[in-house]
């Protein structure tokens, strides 16, 4: 099993991604807003790579980012990320990988999936009562979603140029 050069892009801008969203979030912190792009880090991976090599990827992004949440036991994030990349791949051949507005409605539906799963996990059965969690929960999966919307079309055409960069052809099968 030989190491694909497209694995190695797609985790080195993940780990890039990562890093931008944690400075990002360390400057929103005073007013209580957490981002999450974690679509980003499953969409490319069904696009790009092999089951195999897609699920490699995302469970060494599901560590690092379960390495950066305090409250949350270690492995949440490689778990829901390796299901939804199997999940997903099951529908790898509906996705028209040249239609940017398909990928940006498959990203910010599974980014507000995601971060559903997570506000559910994080808080407790008494504070999901209040309005107030919701009401939260809701200004993150916005702002969020805004972001999204704003990178995703930046961070794909990085990932595209990375491989293109280091001789890759995309024909238009595997082209995002």
């Amino acid at each position: 099993m030989n190491l694909d050069i497209k694995t190695v892009i797609v985790i080195f801008t993940h780990f890039l991604l990562f890093f931008l969203t944690v400075m990002i979030n360390n400057r929103l912190a005073p007013y209580s807003i957490h981002l999450s792009v974690a679509a980003l880090y499953i969409i490319p991976v069904i696009l790009h790579l092999q089951l195999g090599w897609g699920l490699i990827a995302v469970a060494l992004q599901g560590l690092m980012l379960d390495s950066n949440f305090e409250p949350e036991a270690y492995g949440f994030h490689l778990i829901l990320f390796t299901c939804l990349v199997t999940l997903l791949t099951y529908f790898k051949s509906t996705i028209r990988r040249s239609s940017y507005y398909q990928i940006l409605i498959l990203c910010t539906g599974i980014n507000s999936l995601i971060m559903l799963i997570e506000s559910m996990r994080w808080g407790s059965l008494a504070l999901m009562t209040e309005s107030a969690f919701w009401l939260r929960m809701l200004l993150d999966m916005t702002v969020s979603n805004v972001l999204l919307i704003l990178i995703t079309g930046w961070f794909i055409a990085l990932q595209r140029q990375l491989i293109f960069f280091v001789g890759i052809d995309l024909n238009p099968e595997e082209d995002i």
